[in-house]
């Protein structure tokens, strides 16, 4: 891992430490000192914590680290949906479909935006499964693609 990369991890870590601090101040604030609901610390922590999460989360996307591993993943993630000359055809593409339509039928009763909400639910949780399937099928043939040509032993 290059300089850059370790740089960022400590600074997300950092980030995380600090956010986790702020949040338990705000949350526990009142516990802290009971009776008096206008504890400063946790008025300013529960303040804030917002502000520091939304700039914290930005300045984290759009890391050079954080782009980088989303544009490789996505290429990976298009690569094993298709056909591959070891794995062939991904085999969960018909099942994300009609599992798709029966979401969408499920919600149907309650009319169109019922059924885009029954498919779009059907659709975010087996998709998860579906794009995790195709990740590990591109790296299993990038694997295997790097043994014949005798890079990897």
């Amino acid at each position: 891992m290059g300089g850059d990369a370790k740089a960022w991890r400590r600074a997300a870590t950092a980030y995380a430490g600090i956010t986790a601090l702020l949040s338990s101040v705000s949350m526990l604030g009142d516990r802290l000192v009971p009776g008096q609901t206008d504890a400063r610390a946790a008025q300013l922590a529960g303040d804030a914590l917002p502000v520091f999460a939304i700039l914290g989360a930005l300045a984290l996307l759009l890391s050079p680290v954080a782009w980088s591993g989303a544009f490789k993943v996505l290429g990976e993630f298009r690569r094993g949906v298709g056909r591959l000359p070891d794995y062939g055809p991904h085999p969960g593409t018909g099942l994300l479909i009609a599992l798709t339509g029966a979401g969408a039928l499920a919600g149907s009763r309650g009319g169109l935006m019922g059924a885009i909400g029954g498919a779009a639910f059907m659709f975010i949780c087996i998709g998860a499964m579906f794009a995790f399937g195709a990740v590990d099928r591109a790296r299993g043939q990038a694997r295997l693609d790097r043994k014949r040509r005798g890079e990897d032993r």
